[in-house]
């Protein structure tokens, strides 16, 4: 993914990448092109053949995520004009937001209680539903990243294979191996974006999985320090130490 340090958001950054994993990588790689407002012309730039796709996951602006969910005017010219995969993380932050503000300081004073009533399943959707608009009407190879919820998966097409679809999705091995029961023991431990959900939502993944909804299991490796995971809710981390590999 382009969330690296620096993030890879320009083409020589991009080939710097390649040029390191040619020299240490012991398995077959490729990679994802960034992609955001700031930078959406020279993404359209990348060579299809050369990348798995672009991919706005992970990618932060002053601080801010830069997700093209959020961003519906570049993300419609993005799709109008690209004849590459897109893979996209899907939450809302206007909903984000306006939970965060809701709860206010009960982020910081009960954090692993408060986890996915931030990060919520309204969030996730009105998030889907705008992608999911803008690639039906340019007929785009999009890809949804950690699909976290069943509503989500519901929308998703059950009825062509794999191979035919235009629009495909993943779900994650924290949304269908935890749920929020397991925030009150595990905290911010379990923190990912999108958030781990509800029971039903768990069962309702693997159910998704198994229907065709949903395409593939994705790990979402994201490591961090354990010091990095510790602290309020807004100060913590996202993500775990996973296998970077699809099954």
């Amino acid at each position: 993914m382009p969330n690296t340090v620096p993030a890879v958001l320009t083409l020589e950054r991009l080939e710097i990448k390649f040029k390191i994993a040619a020299q240490r990588s012991l398995a077959n790689y490729s990679f994802f092109m960034g992609v955001c407002r700031d930078n959406w012309q020279e993404a359209l730039r990348t060579d299809p053949s050369s990348v798995c796709g672009l991919s706005d996951d992970g990618l932060y602006l002053n601080d801010k995520e830069a997700t093209l969910s959020n961003d519906p005017e570049i993300m419609y010219f993005l799709f109008s004009r690209c004849h590459t995969l897109v893979a996209l993380h899907c939450e809302d932050h206007s909903v984000i937001s306006r939970n965060i503000r809701k709860w206010g300081m009960g982020c910081e004073i009960n954090p692993c209680k408060l986890l996915a009533m931030l990060r919520s399943e309204q969030a996730c959707i009105e998030a889907t539903q705008k992608v999911l608009s803008a690639a039906q009407k340019h007929s785009n190879r999009v890809h949804l990243l950690h699909i976290s919820t069943l509503a989500e998966a519901r929308l998703m097409d059950a009825r062509k294979s794999v191979r035919e679809k235009r629009i495909t999705a993943e779900a994650c091995l924290p949304h269908l191996y935890f749920s929020d029961q397991d925030y009150p023991t595990l905290g911010n431990s379990i923190k990912w974006n999108s958030s781990v959900k509800t029971m039903m939502d768990k069962k309702g993944l693997l159910d998704a999985l198994l229907s065709g909804h949903l395409d593939i299991i994705a790990t979402d490796h994201a490591p961090h320090l354990f010091i990095e995971k510790q602290g309020s809710y807004l100060k913590a981390k996202s993500g775990g130490p996973l296998v970077q590999q699809p099954y």
